[in-house]
């Protein structure tokens, strides 16, 4: 169902899915909210999902930290040859 965030109506890319897959699926779930028991291949798939959403957040911050490990060496570069530049 659609969510009104910041004067802004919202649906969500889940719900798209769900209405693009199946009307009928998207209905039971979201209106009626018929619930369902998840099997092990669903269970299985979330697992996978966060596993990789771990291994996407491990990724993010080695990048960041390279980027700064980066910066502080350029600036230090810098300043040593302005110094030198200096003399």
């Amino acid at each position: 169902m659609p969510r009104k965030i910041n004067d802004n109506w919202y649906v969500s890319a889940g719900e798209l899915a769900d209405y693009i897959f199946c009307p009928e699926h998207w209905r039971l779930k979201r209106v009626v909210k018929v619930s369902y028991k998840k099997s092990t291949k669903v269970k299985e798939g979330l697992l996978e999902h966060a596993i990789w959403f771990k291994k996407v957040a491990e990724q993010f911050s080695t990048r960041k930290f390279m980027v700064i490990v980066i910066a502080l060496l350029a600036v230090s570069l810098a300043l040593y040859f302005l110094l030198i530049l200096r003399r």
